[in-house]
């Protein structure tokens, strides 16, 4: 807390007489001790109980009240509350400059499809390639360049806030002291500036308006395509030409895939006006509302895994000599097992799976990472909790009876037609968007498919010293080793240089999800005294409760499991730090899914409202206060998880 946050407060406790002066001095003092023992401004959370102060939380302020005098250089902010669950821990530099690249020609796209003048998008080159960061071998967003993009569909300040939403951030920016710094690009006069925003948001609205009509052209493009380069057998051709074949299939896709920001925007936009319209008329609602209202769509494609692998378990119980060699089997053989016992049904219910949903497998767009066909076992460890647990039996109807009868007795009938409408737009944008990330991680799936046969063809051809070497170079210098832009000499010394890196990242602690740098970020993390303060451990509050934000209504009481990859889950309350679109198949073993990151949504609580399962996000200090074991109580309506008294 910084001498001007004690000043912020002691107005307002005045005003409430909330607290004696006696009570404002012993939280400014407690705030000062806290603030000189870590040696920098904090966030701090506490309340007074029984004339007892109690600090709940401290964490480091990363939106400054004012500029301090001692940092000089540009100030940025860095955050990986929603990139985490794509991106986790290390990650190598080939997916970092291949998703750098993606992300880059993507908002380009975008800015073409609001018909942002090519003056603008020219200005607006110095921050569209640098959206995503490398820092200490881990992806984070450059945050205010996402606050940049979110200022150029129309209702500026709700798209923000909506980001905000999204994202999961967990500390709002304050739009009105950073308003220069988030400017997307800039006009001649204020005349120029209104028209150049009429005409993109009026491109907007026209693309908000078609959105299933757009989505479903994208498919049709998309699918053939995919298609067509899914079928190519790349470790079978030499390296050039999958260098070709992935360029063409790069020009393909890139230029159409502008859709998904619309579609994200759409989604923040559209959620946006549903809150504030229950903000407005059910001023008193319950917590879980705003979430539960865009639950119940049956029709969403990303939970299709979910059904087929329980109807993969289904098969699998109705013959028990199957069912006794899958769960004996080390998962690692299980497949090779599977194929010898005589059950070819149940192989072929595999394989069809795994041609429909081998990218969907854990941390799909880390292009290092084996798909399911590469590491079957992975599967079989998610088959195996559906065997062991069965799948949740959790009826919806009961919530949305609830939310219906809550409409009916608040709203008149022009209300909940309103209403209603705003709720569908909310839901068909979140369908398209589930709809259109599925190709996302199908094309992923394709190119790992081609980098690995190009490292094998580079490795045969002596340039590699093994095929898998070619995730320790930048996309830059993979399209260098095919077009004379890189020396041939200085590959192998910088591969090694770069796998020593990777490993003193992973013997290094994580940086915090959100931080501020001034200056050249690479010479701020080179300062010892900065990283110090980075990793100075935030104090989380004590007790028998933790709180975080609901997600899916329900309640929920059993034992929980914490996991770091969703393979290790084998039933009960699932308690994770993240999750990534290839955990779904595991969730409907489930009673509970509680995820220390993520927003309302995210993939994972999305598919977990399809599903019904209680689940809560963004709850501080889970994964640490939290052990396999315990016994929990969830609350997913108001986002209250009961923990264990201590002993």
């Amino acid at each position: 807390m910084t001498a001007a946050t004690s000043a912020r407060y002691r107005p307002r406790c005045a005003m409430l007489r909330a607290l004696s002066n006696d009570e404002i001095e012993r939280v400014v003092a407690a705030a000062r001790t806290l603030e000189n023992k870590f040696g920098e401004p904090l966030d701090i959370e506490w309340c007074i109980a029984e004339h007892q102060l109690w600090i709940l939380q401290a964490r480091p302020v990363t939106t400054p009240v004012a500029p301090a005098p001692s940092r000089s250089g540009e100030f940025q902010l860095w955050d990986n509350s929603n990139i985490v669950e794509n991106y986790p821990g290390v990650t190598t530099q080939l997916t970092f400059t291949f998703a750098q690249h993606v992300y880059a020609q993507v908002f380009r796209e975008f800015c073409r499809l609001l018909a942002i003048p090519h003056k603008q998008r020219r200005e607006m080159d110095g921050f569209l390639g640098s959206t995503l960061a490398f820092l200490n071998g881990r992806v984070y967003y450059n945050l205010l360049h996402w606050y940049k993009l979110s200022g150029l569909a129309p209702f500026q300040d709700l798209g923000r806030k909506m980001m905000e939403v999204q994202m999961g951030v967990d500390e709002p920016l304050d739009l009105a002291s950073f308003a220069e710094l988030i400017a997307p690009y800039k006009a001649g006069s204020r005349a120029g500036l209104a028209c150049i925003r009429a005409v993109s948001g009026t491109k907007f609205a026209w693309h908000f308006a078609r959105l299933e009509r757009n989505v479903e052209r994208f498919r049709a493009f998309f699918y053939p395509v995919y298609d067509e380069f899914n079928a190519l057998d790349y470790r079978s051709l030499p390296a050039d030409a999958v260098y070709a074949h992935y360029c063409r299939f790069e020009r393909a896709l890139l230029a159409r895939w502008g859709m998904m920001i619309v579609l994200e925007s759409a989604i923040g936009l559209s959620y946006g006006v549903l809150r504030r319209l229950i903000k407005r008329w059910i001023a008193d609602a319950p917590d879980w509302l705003e979430v539960a209202v865009i639950g119940g769509m049956d029709d969403i494609e990303s939970i299709e895994p979910v059904r087929r692998l329980a109807a993969l378990a289904e098969a699998v119980r109705s013959k028990p000599r199957v069912e006794a060699l899958i769960r004996n089997t080390p998962s690692a053989d299980a497949y090779a097992a599977l194929r010898e016992c005589g059950a070819p049904e149940i192989v072929a219910d595999v394989e069809r799976y795994l041609a429909d949903f081998a990218y969907r497998s854990n941390n799909e767009l880390k292009l290092e990472e084996p798909d399911l066909r590469e590491d079957p076992g992975v599967l079989f460890d998610m088959l195996k909790a559906s065997l062991a647990h069965g799948a949740a039996t959790i009826d919806r109807s009961a919530t949305e009876a609830r939310i219906d009868a809550l409409l009916r007795e608040r709203l008149g009938p022009l209300q909940r037609w309103i209403f209603a409408r705003a709720r569908g737009r909310v839901r068909a944008a979140i369908r398209a968007r589930e709809t259109v990330r599925f190709c996302r991680s199908r094309a992923f799936g394709v190119a790992r498919r081609m980098f690995r046969a190009i490292g094998e063809g580079l490795a045969a051809d002596g340039v590699l010293a093994t095929g898998r070497d070619i995730f320790h170079l930048r996309l830059d210098e993979i399209r260098g080793c095919f077009e004379g832009t890189v020396s041939h000499r200085e590959l192998r010394p910088l591969i090694e240089q770069r796998k020593r890196d990777d490993a003193s990242y992973r013997a290094m602690d994580d940086l915090p999800p959100r931080f501020v740098t001034h200056g050249p970020v690479a010479a701020w993390l080179s300062k010892p005294a900065n990283l110090a303060a980075l990793h100075a451990a935030p104090a989380h509050a004590a007790g028998a409760t933790l709180r975080g934000t609901p997600c899916s209504p329900g309640f929920a009481e059993g034992r929980a499991k914490v996991v770091r990859e969703a393979n290790e889950f084998d039933g009960g309350i699932l308690v994770t730090y993240r999750t990534d679109p290839g955990w779904v198949p595991v969730f409907a073993s489930a009673t509970g899914l509680l995820i220390e990151r993520g927003s309302p949504l995210t993939h994972a609580a999305i598919v977990a409202r399809e599903i019904g399962i209680p689940t809560v996000v963004q709850i501080p200090g889970l994964t640490t206060r939290v052990q396999s074991g315990m016994q929990l109580k969830v609350d997913g309506h108001s986002g209250v998880i009961e923990l264990p008294e201590p002993t």
